[in-house]
């Protein structure tokens, strides 16, 4: 016996098999499900003409079965002797079989004794003819035989008349405990043929419909599924991408800081160190010559180089300090988003005395990698249009869904071209990449508006379940 294995290794299904995937997975399903359900369509047919043909039998045999029940069997009790039907009992048999039953629809009836010998058949068959068969054993042992045949048993070749039911009775007595005869007909299935061919068309015009609706359905369910699939995937490519950027974006921005955050030190606390290094060297000097018994310098000179250092020194440690504070987040942990934003406006009004406006619900639950992500990015937008813009009205808004959250920081300061958001390497960033880098990195999108004299407005969306790389609740502190 062929193995599976080596069927699936043959030429012609490495082929198919090459062939399939290079189709759309759609395209893959409703190519193979077609080719299923057209098959389950074959073999429901096949089993509807099957059952089609077997209702035939079923009426064919009740028909029959009445016929000889109340016609045949009383006429054959009246007989006293089955091996002598004169003619004048055999017209009578000829007269009931016409009265009772279409003739058109029956080729031949047979009356058979129980020895197998024949006693009376409407066909050219002589009586005494010994018509033992499988059918009629059956009929002997008290059942009911029948079947689709082609010819007539023992009949002439000229009798034959195509497919035709076959079918065996047995003729019981009066007391119905006795078999007496065996009766067998011969139906013609020319005259039912139509009917059963209706009944069939039928039955394949339903399988058909009910084939094509099930296609129909299961091509609008996998369509929508694989719609979804894919436009899932332009998603995902869309949000790696836009990681991708975001990260690499994320890297200059960083880079800038690092240069800007080196700038301030060089230009702050490393000039004020500077100067209090320079003016310890006199100091030095003048307790080498105190130890080496030569004359004090002037004391006044001392002092003053005392205080400048002690100036200098306290300078560049409270520019250290406010570096320290800018780059430090506060607690946020007990806070949810809402709180985080207002605290984040809290604060900055605080330190620079200006009054902003807060429109938002006042609880808004959403991950925790938000959380430092929204109050960087009011931060920055309103420190930004404090230090650049001047404005006198500055506002907040902000609203969710079960999804997303947009956030609005707006002024009605200077303005600025939003071009100068993106110059890489450009000093005058204002802060806004970094906050829009932030953004995208949590799935979110940045939208700047402004113009030179026109206020600035920053509408910001930001998913409550940040995707890709997002950022961690917790900054260095």
């Amino acid at each position: 016996m062929v193995s599976l294995r080596r069927v699936l290794q043959l030429p012609i299904i490495k082929l198919v098999e090459g062939r399939l995937r290079r189709l759309t997975l759609v395209s893959q399903f409703m190519l193979l499900s077609a080719i299923i359900l057209f098959i389950g369509a074959l073999i429901i047919g096949w089993w509807i003409n099957y059952a089609v043909e077997q209702q035939v039998l079923d009426n064919s045999l009740k028909v029959i079965a009445v016929f000889v029940d109340s016609t045949v069997a009383p006429h054959l009790w009246e007989l006293s002797d089955l091996s002598n039907i004169t003619p004048e009992q055999k017209a009578h048999l000829d007269k009931l079989l016409k009265s009772n039953i279409h003739s058109g629809e029956f080729v031949a009836f047979h009356i058979a004794k129980t020895d197998g010998t024949l006693v009376y058949s409407n066909t050219p068959i002589p009586p005494g003819t010994n018509m033992r068969t499988p059918g009629m054993m059956q009929a002997l042992q008290g059942g009911i035989y029948s079947e689709i045949t082609q010819h007539v048993d023992f009949a002439p070749t000229t009798q034959q008349q195509g497919n035709l039911i076959e079918t065996y009775f047995p003729v019981r007595n009066e007391a119905g405990d006795k078999i007496i005869a065996v009766a067998s007909f011969y139906q013609s299935l020319d005259i039912l043929r139509q009917s059963i061919l209706e009944t069939q068309l039928q039955g394949w015009v339903v399988v058909g419909i009910a084939t094509f609706v099930m296609y129909i359905l299961l091509f609008g369910l996998v369509k929508r599924g694989n719609d979804t699939i894919e436009r899932q995937k332009l998603d995902l490519a869309e949000s790696r991408h836009q990681i991708q950027r975001a990260a690499v974006n994320a890297a200059e921005v960083n880079e800038a800081a690092m240069r800007r955050l080196g700038a301030e030190l060089h230009d702050g606390p490393a000039q004020d160190l500077g100067i209090a290094l320079m003016r310890m060297e006199p100091l030095r000097q003048a307790v080498d010559q105190l130890q080496t018994g030569h004359p004090a310098p002037d004391p006044e000179v001392m002092a003053f180089d005392l205080n400048l250092i002690h100036t200098a020194l306290q300078s560049s440690i409270s520019e250290v300090r406010n570096m320290a504070s800018g780059l430090r987040l506060p607690d946020l942990q007990q806070l949810d988003i809402a709180g985080t934003i207002r605290k984040a406006v809290s604060e900055y009004s605080h330190k620079t005395g200006r009054q902003v406006s807060v429109n938002g619900p006042q609880v808004l639950a959403a991950n925790d990698a938000l959380k430092p992500a929204a109050y960087r990015i009011v931060q920055e937008a309103l420190n930004n249009g404090h230090l650049h813009g001047d404005p006198t009205v500055q506002e907040v808004r902000f609203s969710a869904d079960t999804r997303i959250m947009w956030l609005t920081i707006h002024d009605n300061g200077s303005g600025f071209d939003p071009a100068l958001v993106y110059e890489r390497g450009g000093r005058r960033q204002l802060g806004l990449a970094g906050v829009q880098e932030r953004a995208e990195i949590l799935g979110g999108r940045l939208i700047i508006q402004s113009a030179p004299g026109r206020g600035t407005t920053i509408d910001v969306t930001l998913p409550l379940e940040p995707v890709g790389l997002g950022t961690t609740a917790k900054e260095s502190k």
